[in-house]
Formats: C-alpha cells, structure tokens, sequence
C-alpha cells in the first residue's frame, strides 16, 4: 500500500506546507502531523520519539487550507470509495450508492449497518478521481455572506 494514494484522510496547509491532521471540531482545532526524525519548517511542532512523528495544534482558522480528501472510481457503473490498492493490484471499495439491493447483487458484502465493502481488480476500477471537501469553506461563507435574522430583516 502507498501512503498517499488512495487518498482517504485530512489535511491542512501551514505556511505552505501541507501536512496529515486530526480534526478536533469542537474545539474548532487541528493536530498537525509530521512523520520523521527530520523537523518540519514550523518551530512550534513537538517530536514524539515512541511514534517518530512531529504534532502541533493550531486553531482550524490558523491553516491556509482545511480539507479532507477521498479516492473514488466507478465499479462496473457504480460510484465507490477506494479504500486501499494493494501490491497484488486489487483494490478494496466501498459502494457509495446506498442501494443495499444492487451492492448485495454486485457481490459486495455488508462489513457495517449501511457499509457495504468489496475486493476487486484495480483494472476493473473506471473515472478514478479525487473527491475534497474544503472544511473552511462554511466559515467564509458564514463570514462573507452573514444570513439575515428575522430581527434584522
């Protein structure tokens, strides 16, 4: 397996620099990773011997960009998740359509309620693309375009 690709995770840009994060919503904040011995450009991130990884926790809005990221591709027609690709060149997915019917009949099996998993050839895999969600974007938009109360209209 690569540690990039397929891509199923967060990440947020710090001066430039993007790294692997952790999301802590309710504190609105963001753990920063940093795998190595070498230390990332930021002076403030901590080392972690046991875990060979630098962390630092900044505030979500500190971050140039906040985003998490998925692989998906098309399973003979039907949108999945590419979880992982392995050395053997089988893929493991998820179906992401939400007809438990047509994932059994496609051969998937139920891992989890709702969750419905298979493995198949990465050449059977079609339309492969990276999906990303900007995680500040509700901010700005709250922030640029305030929504009108009714005691203010």
């Amino acid at each position: 397996m690569t540690d990039r690709y397929p891509n199923n995770r967060n990440w947020a840009v710090l001066n430039g620099v993007t790294y692997g994060a952790t999301l802590r919503s309710v504190a609105k904040t963001v753990e920063l990773a940093h795998r190595g011995e070498t230390p990332p450009p930021d002076d403030r991130f901590v080392y972690n011997e046991r875990y060979s990884v630098w962390t630092l926790q900044v505030p979500m809005t500190e971050c140039e960009q906040v985003y998490t990221a998925s692989s998906r591709a098309f399973y003979a027609g039907h949108l999945c998740q590419v979880i992982a690709i392995g050395t053997d060149g089988n893929a493991q997915l998820y179906y992401l359509e939400g007809n438990r019917g047509e994932a059994e009949r496609l051969g998937f099996e139920q891992v989890d309620p709702g969750t419905h998993a298979k493995t198949v050839p990465v050449r059977e895999l079609h339309g492969y693309y990276e999906e990303r969600r900007d995680l500040l974007f509700d901010g700005w938009r709250e922030q640029t375009f305030p929504r009108e109360t009714a005691a203010t209209s």
